[in-house]
């Protein structure tokens, strides 16, 4: 057999590593890529392969980079309401035309793959759909079991009852259009439909809370900072908020919410880290005594949402950031904030950026 020379080898090599054209790039491990490390996730030498823009310089770009990245990491994803969903590719957005029934749903903006809900705006991951024609079908049905989904937050401006969310709900499955006319569906029956939740994120610049919620209960097991009802507070007062030690909330946090699996096959716990500057919070919300129905939802997959509403009256808020009152009597509860002030300084808009999703 003629093999080639050491020069001719390394002048092939360099031309795929000059080359412009993806698929001229020598890939690596075909089992194990993009989907398992997530697009844009930094040079790791314990991967068999990398998921980045330098891995077409190296020369060590996954299988499936092409197909997962190339698009996403471009940062060209078409259409206004576009974003990058790095380790899935380029999502719509689809904005709620009723927050609630009988009340318009405020804007969702995206600039620079930066989602902007103002006040009242609620908007859903699709697969691409026209908002004056909503499908269920084509919202994103994101299978979460075993995998880790992280964002960036801005809230700074959020007061006291005002409420900056991130979260899950059944929504692909969802068979009615509801009240609010777009098949949305949340534990708390907003829209006149109940289905599964989970929330990774309500929160505002002086309370944080998780939840977990299975189809009908609409109280759910939270942990976090703020509030009352089954929650566990996990942080001291002190570690989040305006002048926070750990998390100031005058800035953007990084938020990542992973999803591993037990060994019954059922979600273990939802664990939430929040990290700025080199500091990092956790909680974990666990123990929940209907687990294996809400498992059930996460393999049938779940609509990402995000959402920015307000306190509707003095104390409405009070589970998210307050406490509870009878009377003059407090009752429970450790929030940091008054119920007879929420909702009165909630800034214009909250923002959600840099979306990954990765398995763990």
């Amino acid at each position: 057999m003629h093999l080639p020379s050491v020069k001719l080898i390394g002048r092939l090599f360099g031309e795929a590593l000059t080359s412009r054209k993806l698929r001229a790039i020598p890939y690596l491990n075909s089992e194990m890529g993009s989907s398992s490390y997530g697009c844009g996730s930094p040079f790791s030498r314990a991967h068999s392969c990398q998921c980045n823009d330098k891995c077409t310089k190296h020369a060590n770009c996954c299988a499936d980079y092409a197909s997962m990245c190339q698009r996403s990491l471009s940062n060209h994803c078409s259409g206004s309401q576009s974003i990058n969903f790095y380790g899935h590719g380029c999502v719509q957005l689809v904005n709620a035309q009723w927050n609630v029934p009988g009340e318009l749903a405020g804007p969702v903006h995206v600039e620079r793959n930066r989602v902007k809900p103002y006040l009242a705006g609620r908007t859903y991951f699709s697969m691409g759909q026209s908002s004056r024609s909503f499908d269920s079908h084509s919202y994103l049905a994101i299978r979460l079991l075993g995998k880790r989904f992280s964002y960036t937050t801005d809230i700074s401006g959020v007061g006291c009852g005002c409420n900056a969310a991130v979260y899950f709900t059944s929504m692909h499955q969802e068979k009615r259009a509801t009240k609010c006319g777009d098949f949305y569906c949340d534990a708390a029956r907003v829209c006149g439909a109940s289905c599964a939740e989970i929330d990774v994120q309500e929160a505002n610049m002086f309370a944080y809370r998780s939840t977990l919620h299975s189809d009908g209960d609409e109280t759910g097991w939270s942990a976090g900072l703020g509030g009352y009802g089954p929650h566990t507070k996990v942080w001291k007062n002190d570690e989040y908020g305006p002048h926070g030690t750990c998390i100031k909330t005058t800035n953007p946090y990084a938020v990542a919410a992973e999803f591993p699996v037990g060994e019954d096959g059922n979600l273990k716990e939802l664990r939430v880290s929040l990290s700025q500057a080199g500091c990092s919070i956790e909680l974990s919300v666990q123990g929940y005594n209907r687990t294996a129905e809400l498992t059930r939802a996460l393999r049938a997959g779940m609509t990402p949402i995000l959402s920015y509403w307000k306190s509707k009256a003095p104390w409405y808020l009070s589970w998210v950031d307050g406490w509870w009152m009878n009377g003059t009597k407090k009752l429970h509860g450790d929030g940091p904030c008054e119920g007879a002030e929420e909702g009165m300084d909630c800034g214009s808009h909250v923002k959600f950026y840099d979306f990954k999703l990765a398995t763990l």
